[in-house]
């Protein structure tokens, strides 16, 4: 049987990734624009972890970015560098979004483009 607040928190989580304020939403946003799952996410951020808790955290506040990263990343025993370059992306994505609203295929196109190899030897540029 499982215990009710476990339901509780699971909806929470859900409700926070329909919420820009909540790093749910964050987490959710980059699942979508990178096109991973939970587990991938989890190990980039340096341990498995569980997507409730953190969701239900705010976003980080650009006047205390780093230190609200930190805050979230020592809670929950993760890369800080990782839970802010993700929150970063997500960020970046939005902002062009909000700059150029009407083009929109033109952000989805270079997202999706790959770097061409560079040189005769066929050396990638990533």
């Amino acid at each position: 049987m499982r215990e009710p607040g476990v339901d509780l928190l699971q909806r929470a989580a859900e409700r926070a990734a329909e919420r820009p304020a909540y790093l749910g939403w964050v987490l959710s946003r980059y699942l979508d624009l990178e096109g991973l799952d939970w587990p991938a996410v989890a190990a980039a951020l340096g341990r498995s972890v569980d997507f409730a808790p953190l969701a239900l955290c705010l976003r980080p506040r650009p006047d205390h970015f780093a230190a609200d990263v930190r805050a979230v990343a020592e809670r929950f025993d993760l890369d800080a560098g990782a839970l802010a370059r993700i929150v970063r992306t997500v960020d970046a994505v939005d902002a062009m979004a909000r700059e150029a609203p009407q083009d929109r295929g033109a952000l989805l196109a270079a997202r999706e483009r790959r770097r061409e190899p560079k040189g005769d030897e066929g050396e990638s540029t990533h």
